[in-house]
């Protein structure tokens, strides 16, 4: 019908055929999960509104490289005097441009990542050139994404994005406003910040959202809420209630794309209570795995493929499934690394897959050994890079480091390194790593025959494992902890 009115609004006016265009776009989206065709779309809209994009891989990188140097040098001038300078754009032309620049951004990052850093760059050359619209701020933190996440230019995205807040500052632009601070807090600001601090923010812009109509915006913000939630230890009971609700919600505003990122999120919190008869298997009431996999391999869905992925790897590490979550980290870690680039899940997504990595590594009779070495290295080695800036990496990297320590039979170094994860855990109230800590310390208690330490601290495992609500975590851990005897074997490594 959209299409169709397109058509019928050929002789209509210019604003009455770019409102219709950055609808199709979004229509294709957000409601009808066809990104390819929202984004040939958006480049014939583009390329009518006079801005054109290379068609091959080669003119992209070209003119994304020599716009993003041109972007970096104008970083250094762009001040709040100069902002205030900059005139407000008029001419609905270079309007629309930045609207359907705006429009184009999720399709791109769906199914041609390569082009964002020239979109940021686009967005930025309008702005620049012509003066503030609606879209300017989103063009700035989007230009700090890019920076941060594709060049490691931590500095320059921080100043992209400070330019954001000091337009709405002066500006307002509610409408567009939810979008923007969601791009922040969602790639740039939790790399600096405790995640923790993120949950009010998503929180926020979930009901800010909801308030200017951009529901596709509030329901992912919502999504981002309770992922962090779930990472930062909060109750699981709380998380599942949370999650059905707005789920429920999703099928009302026609927001499904958002309904897929919730689904594998909370069929993990499902296994996690002890809902589903399975651990690791993200298969139950919500969703079935195997269903889900064929699915979006079927339509080389890296973005859907990375959310299943990662629930799984998490799961692994909280059941103990060292061997498949090595596996899936040495099969799908640089995929969901990618496709989650920038994301909250990208340090928990390097973490978990070390973490597995170093574990099954411990295991002598492991044939491939080494090789999970080298890879649960390369990943703590992100973790370490990560840390000098991101505090919620410093934790990762200290247990890293013990279960490293633990690999190279330095096992006082492992035990004292553990102890010092659990005791700062515990003064920062994070319950799933102290949980974690505490038991990756008994099974070193338990290889060495320390069969009396080790049960002292799984059991403090199941007290933290407990008060979070994993009943099915503490299950399995409790009838571990009931087979072992007096005289147990040291050769016991994983529960």
């Amino acid at each position: 019908r959209l299409m169709q009115h397109v058509e019928s609004t050929a002789n209509c006016g210019f604003h009455e055929t770019l409102r219709v265009s950055y609808a199709i776009i979004q229509v294709y989206a957000s409601i009808l999960d066809k990104n390819e065709e929202a984004v040939v779309y958006a480049v014939e809209t583009l390329a009518k509104l006079g801005c054109k994009l290379p068609s091959s891989k080669t003119g992209v990188l070209f003119a994304a490289a020599k716009g993003l140097l041109s972007c970096k040098r104008s970083a250094q001038k762009v001040t709040s005097e100069f902002l205030d300078n900059l005139p407000i754009v008029t001419d609905p032309v270079q309007v629309g441009i930045m609207k359907i620049l705006d429009a184009c951004v999720f399709p791109f990052y769906s199914v041609k990542p390569e082009y964002l850093p020239l979109i940021a760059v686009e967005m930025n050359r309008v702005t620049m050139k012509h003066g503030i619209t609606p879209y300017a701020a989103y063009s700035f933190c989007f230009l700090g994404f890019i920076f941060t996440h594709f060049f490691g230019d931590l500095e320059t995205g921080r100043k992209f994005a400070d330019h954001s807040f000091a337009l709405f500052e002066k500006y307002g632009f509610q409408e567009i406003e939810p979008k923007t601070t969601f791009m922040i807090y969602s790639t740039l600001w939790h790399w600096t910040n405790p995640l923790a601090n993120n949950l009010k923010k998503f929180y926020d812009i979930y009901q800010r959202g909801m308030r200017v109509g951009d529901s596709a915006t509030g329901f992912t913000s919502a999504f981002y809420y309770l992922e962090a939630a779930l990472y930062a230890g909060r109750k699981l009971e709380s998380i599942d209630e949370d999650l059905v609700n707005y789920l429920k919600h999703t099928v009302d505003f026609k927001q499904e794309k958002v309904a897929t990122f919730m689904e594998p999120l909370l069929q993990c919190v499902r296994n996690l209570r002890g809902k589903s008869r399975n651990t690791t298997t993200l298969t139950g009431m919500v969703m079935d795995e195997n269903e889900k996999l064929d699915f979006y391999n079927q339509r080389n869905d890296s973005l859907l493929l990375s959310h299943v992925y990662k629930r799984k790897l998490f799961l692994c590490v909280v059941f103990g499934e060292f061997d498949l979550g090595a596996d899936i980290a040495t099969r799908e870690g640089s995929n969901m690394l990618k496709a989650q680039i920038g994301q909250i899940s990208v340090p928990v997504i390097a973490f978990h897959a070390s973490l597995c990595c170093l574990a099954v590594a411990r295991d002598d009779s492991n044939k491939n050994n080494k090789r999970h070495s080298k890879l649960g290295r390369k990943y703590r080695r992100m973790i370490k890079k990560w840390s000098k800036n991101n505090p919620n990496c410093i934790f990762y990297l200290k247990m890293l480091d013990a279960e490293k320590a633990a690999l190279l039979g330095k096992y006082d170094e492992a035990i004292n390194g553990y102890e010092r994860v659990i005791t700062l855990t515990g003064r920062s109230g994070m319950t799933l790593e102290q949980a974690l800590a505490n038991e990756r310390l008994g099974t070193i208690h338990l290889g060495h025959g320390n069969i009396s330490d080790g049960k002292y601290r799984f059991n403090k495992s199941i007290e933290l494992y407990h008060e979070w609500g994993s009943t099915a975590k503490t299950r399995k851990l409790q009838k571990h902890v009931d087979t072992l005897e007096d005289d147990a074997s040291p050769n016991i490594i994983e529960c």
